[in-house]
């Protein structure tokens, strides 16, 4: 049997066992698509349970946050959001919230009651989080919702633990030791503006009258 025969049989077999293997990771894709999109609700679920019965005094813990990170040490964030959002999308259906991902979840927390339908509700399903806020400023700008913007800097490690520092200060000081990380350097950036705004109004007076 000559070399072209044998690639041409055993071509056949090659093709079914590769489409066999796409069918297969691409059904299990679609299955981790869907356990994501449920998980935040389950989580959610759970935590407030074990919140509001104080179940978690059965295990030793002093508080719900202490056994929260002991729970969920990586991700005591990612609960008390999806806390937040399970108690504000009350309006939203079970089955509706479970095609929802954790990220859109938020942001169609931020949106008036009378726009969670319809076309933005579809769009939360389906759309990525910048596809879908950008649906949702089109769809309801009174939410003001803003599109997130990516900023990248290079800090040397003193830096870094400097702003670090800074980031935990600000949450200490204003009793939220769970904010965001942009939450805390956009209010650190306010305060810096606001204690310094009359000195630098003055200055940009003076470079006025000096040009």
């Amino acid at each position: 049997m000559s070399t072209a025969s044998l690639a041409q049989a055993d071509w056949p077999e090659i093709e079914i066992s590769r489409i066999k293997q796409f069918h297969l990771l691409d059904a299990r894709a679609r299955e981790i698509e869907a356990i994501t999109k449920g998980t935040w609700l389950e989580l959610a679920d759970l935590c407030t349970t074990m919140r509001d019965n104080e179940l978690w005094r059965e295990g030793g813990y002093h508080s719900f946050h202490a056994w929260l990170k002991s729970a969920c040490p990586t991700a005591r964030s990612t609960a008390y959001a999806a806390i937040g959002n399970r108690e504000e999308l009350k309006d939203i259906p079970d089955e509706d919230l479970k095609q929802i991902p954790p990220g859109n979840a938020g942001i169609l927390a931020g949106v008036p009651k009378k726009h969670r339908n319809g076309k933005i509700l579809k769009a939360a399903k389906s759309q990525t989080p910048r596809e879908f806020t950008a649906t949702v400023i089109r769809e309801a700008p009174e939410a003001h919702i803003e599109q997130k913007i990516k900023h990248s800097f290079n800090f040397t490690s003193s830096q870094s633990k400097v702003l670090q520092a800074a980031l935990h200060m600000w949450c200490i000081l204003n009793d939220d030791i769970d904010a965001p990380k942009e939450a805390s350097l956009e209010g650190i950036v306010v305060d810096y503006m606001l204690r310094y705004q009359d000195e630098y109004a003055a200055m940009q007076q003076r470079a006025c009258k000096q040009g």
